[in-house]
């Protein structure tokens, strides 16, 4: 991906990194030093992205599928910054896993991972308070919106 900057594995059959990652991690504000959530990180495609555009960025990943969530520490590995990634496998929505992270100045998820969940819970999707809702089934989004972060979505839908 970005023209061989970032290097990625990922599973050849199911949900697959293209441009949606690249776009997303492209609209986080984030800036060197400050720590970054994603949601639902897969095998890592855009906080690899992001991890390429901001040098000295902090990642923080939080992954449901155990399998992903390893090749997600792996790829971070295969780009050199392991060091500042922290993958863990768990529930977005998990309220004891958004207290065990530190602040964030940022966090972000693919819409995929909305959907997701609200398939989980039932909600329609397509009316504005229902996707409002549903952002504050993510724990840690909701609790530090309340605190001026800043939080981003995209999609190729």
């Amino acid at each position: 991906m970005l023209d061989g900057r970032v290097l990625l594995r990922q599973p050849r059959e199911g949900l697959r990194a293209g441009l949606d990652a690249v776009l997303l991690a492209a609209a986080v504000p984030a800036a060197p030093a400050e720590r970054v959530l994603e949601g639902g990180c897969g095998s890592g495609a855009a906080f690899l992205c992001l991890a390429a555009r901001v040098p000295g960025v902090n990642l923080f990943a939080v992954e449901r599928e155990p399998a992903l969530a390893e090749l997600a520490i792996a790829n971070a590995a295969a780009n050199g910054i392991a060091a500042r990634v922290t993958v863990t496998t768990g529930d977005v929505r998990d309220l004891a896993l958004a207290e065990s992270l530190p602040p964030m100045a940022h966090a972000f998820a693919n819409p995929k991972v909305i959907r997701a969940a609200i398939d989980r819970t039932h909600v329609k999707p397509d009316t504005a308070i229902n996707a409002a809702s549903e952002i504050a089934f993510f724990p840690p989004t909701s609790a530090a919106l309340c605190n001026g972060m800043t939080y981003g979505l995209a999609s190729n839908d």
